[in-house]
Order: structure tokens, then sequence, then C-alpha cells
């Protein structure tokens, strides 16, 4: 800024320009002003906004226990019971293995006591009671008994916060499944003694509607149609229900009770569902023994079906011979027998081969899985 020093000096001011330089008219001062700091003025009202933002907006805040909100959510909620019940996990593997130790050795004196006891006697007799015979107790074996972790880890607060979050996704669980989770959020609240009251547990066997859907499907096969394999259903149940048909058509031609010609188509249909529904079974471990069996039935499906088509044939070459010596013409072919024929073999050679890679595969996949894992273990171990 510049300051003329009197009137005089305000009419006469005047500028002169040479190059890069101003030369300015005599009896004028210039005027020092301060440029504000933006850092110092605007910033820190910036930063502020910027917190109370990200405080208060419906997300996950950090916020503690022991600073609140004034606008909470249900996510903080839960984040400050977390904090406030917040177990480490070394603390909690340590009370689980002293905890293990004391079930075992409360196992061992019940069933290796020689004394008698009434409360060892009581409990042999609810036992008993409940179909369990005081003779199988006594074989158990007390090194695998092991402290089951409950919902929570202990904590009334995280047992909560677990239920809420299965209740979320109950919708993709069975009747049974629902009915588990109700009582167990029953129990919860007023306790495992008073939850018969309201919601009384579940003791008949767990069904599904794939139970009702397989059934329904078996009534396809009986007829020999085909039926497509779905990848969502349960697999295993529908292995429970297929293979024991697939064997009473086996057991019913060994026998001479149904007529092989008759059975084939229904064998064939059978034979296909259910090497399709195992391919997909293989890929869950725990279903290893269903379909090991599953297999096995198979093997002996392929050559019930094989000697079908054998015993077909011999007595087409036995009616063509007939029909030759009476001169009369044959009813079907050699051939178009020895093309049927063909064509079964390679479907059950197909099939059974897809059934091999898939399993293969599926082994494959696991072991890598437990490769990778050992892997990163040794990593974060060292």
């Amino acid at each position: 800024m510049i300051q003329p020093e009197n009137q005089r000096s305000l009419d006469e001011l005047s500028f002169t320009f040479y190059g890069a330089y101003a030369v300015m008219s005599p009896n004028v001062r210039i005027v020092e002003k301060a440029i504000p700091n933006l850092g110092t003025a605007v910033q820190p009202a910036l930063q502020d906004l910027t917190q109370q933002l990200s405080l208060n907006t419906d997300t996950m805040s950090p916020y503690g226990p022991n600073q609140t909100s004034p606008y909470k959510n249900q996510m903080q909620v839960v984040a400050d019971m977390d904090v406030a019940t917040r177990i480490s996990g070394s603390t909690l593997n340590l009370f689980y293995s002293s905890w293990t130790r004391l079930m075992r050795e409360m196992v061992r004196r019940v069933i290796q006591s020689k004394r008698p006891d009434a409360a060892i006697k009581d409990f042999f007799d609810r036992c008993e009671k409940r179909g369990i015979d005081k003779e199988f107790i006594k074989k158990l074996d007390v090194a695998q008994t092991k402290a089951v972790r409950s919902i929570g880890n202990g904590s009334q607060a995280n047992r909560l916060v677990s239920l809420r979050e299965l209740q979320g996704i109950s919708g993709q669980f069975d009747d049974i499944g629902r009915r588990n989770l109700t009582r167990d959020i029953v129990s919860t609240r007023v306790g495992h003694d008073l939850a018969d009251r309201y919601v009384p547990a579940q003791e008949s066997e767990r069904q599904s509607v794939d139970t009702k859907i397989a059934y329904l499907e078996n009534q396809q096969l009986q007829q020999g149609q085909p039926v497509p394999v779905v990848s969502s259903e349960l697999h295993g149940q529908h292995l429970q229900l297929h293979v024991p048909l697939l064997q009473q058509f086996m057991q019913s031609i060994n026998e001479g009770q149904a007529d092989p010609q008759q059975v084939l188509p229904a064998l064939q249909a059978l034979y296909q569902h259910i090497s399709e529904t195992a391919q997909y079974a293989a890929g869950d471990p725990a279903l290893e023994p269903v379909v090991a069996n599953t297999r096995q039935v198979l093997q002996y499906a392929e050559e019930a079906i094989n000697n079908t088509m054998k015993a077909l044939e011999k007595i087409q070459r036995e009616q063509q011979q007939i029909s030759e010596d009476g001169g009369g013409q044959p009813q079907t072919s050699e051939v178009d027998m020895k093309l049927q024929k063909a064509q079964v073999d390679m479907q059950i050679t197909q099939q059974k081969a897809e059934l091999e890679m898939a399993i293969k595969q599926k082994k494959f996949d696991q072991e890598q899985t437990i490769r990778d894992a050992e892997a990163a273990l040794k990593f974060r171990e060292q």
C-alpha cells in the first residue's frame, strides 16, 4: 500500500516505468501490511468440521466406552459392548484349557470310581432313563473329553450380539434351525431351566424339504424318466433315499422277482441321477463315507445293467433264430440291440470317469487348502 504525506503529494502522485522497474513521485511512503495466514485461521475450522462429520455419520465411529457419542447406531452399540466385554485370545485359551482338564477329571472319576456314591448312582439312573446304558458310559475314552465353547465364549454381551447376527440370517435355516435359534435366545434371557416353558426342545428327527423332493424324484426315476440334479440341493439326504431304491431294484433282479427288460429303464435313470448327485456330494468332506458307499453301489449297478443288457441281447438272438427257422421276420435287429448296448456302456463309462475326476479334483483342492493353511501358520510363527 502507498500513502502520500500530504495533499500535494497525492495530487502529484505518478508512476514512471523503466523496464521491470517503477519510479514513484517523492513524498510517498510504503505501508507494510501482513498477509493473513490461512493455516492458522481456516485450517482448524476445516479440521473440526471433518472430525464432526466422521464422528456423527451413520458408520462405525471411533468412540470408545469411556467417550460416548450423542448419535449412536446399532453398530456403535455393538462396538461399545465388544470393547467393554473383550477378553484376549490367550486368556480365553487358558481358561478353556483348564476347564477341559476339569471336565476330564470329572468324567474319569465317574467312570473309574469304585466307591458307592449317591450322586454317581443318580447320574447313571438318569442316563438309563434317557436310553444310555451304564456299560456304554464305562467304556468312554477320557482322553477324548473336551469342553465345547459356548456361544459368546462366556460373555453375555457377546452371546447376545452373536445370536442377533444369527437372527439376521435365520431365513436360510430350516425349521429345526430356526427353532433352536429361538430357544437359544429365550434361554439367554430367562435361563435354560425356564426355556422349556416357552420353546420346548425339538427331539424328533431333523427333516427338510429335500426329503420330500427326493421321494418325488424316486417316483419319476422308477418310471425311467430322467431327473436333473440341482447344485443347491442337500445331496447327502438325496443319496440316503436314492441309493436304497437302486439296491431294491438290483435285489429284485438277482432274486428273479422282476423282469430285467422292464426294470432296465429305471436302473439307467437311477444310475445317471445318483452319479450326478455323487459328483456334487464329493465336494463336502462330511459326506465322504456316503460317497464311498454310493460308489460301491454304483459299481454293482453297472454290473447289473451290463448283465441285463447281455441277457436281453441273448433273448433277442434266440428270438431272431426262432423267427428265421420259422420263416418270419425278426422283431428287433441285432444291430439295433448292439447299438443300444454300446450307448448304455458309453454313458456308464462317461459318468464313472466324471465322478472319479470330480472326486480327485475335490481331494486336490482340500489338500491344497490344508497346505496353504500350514504354510501360513509356519510363516506366522516365524
